[in-house]
């Protein structure tokens, strides 16, 4: 089993906060569950609570982390 590489999960969010900040919103890692390939992303000011986020996190986070760190198996929101 490959683990998860946490600084390169952090790169990955480092390069799509802009996105989120636009709107006065955030993210964040939360956890890493190593042993089924999950990344746990916390959302923050305009983001939190958004009932679009799940959506925006399935489609700009998870897509952006699994194609460049193919051990994620999923991206939820913590």
């Amino acid at each position: 089993m490959s683990l998860i590489d946490e600084r390169s999960v952090r790169v990955g969010l480092d390069m799509l906060r802009p996105l989120y900040q636009i709107d006065d919103g955030d993210l964040s890692l939360s956890s890493i569950d190593q042993e089924n390939g999950i990344v746990y992303i916390s959302l923050t000011g305009a983001c939190d609570g958004c009932v679009a986020a799940n959506a925006h996190i399935a489609i700009s986070v998870a897509d952006t982390l699994q194609r460049d760190i193919p051990e994620i198996k999923e991206v939820k929101i913590a």
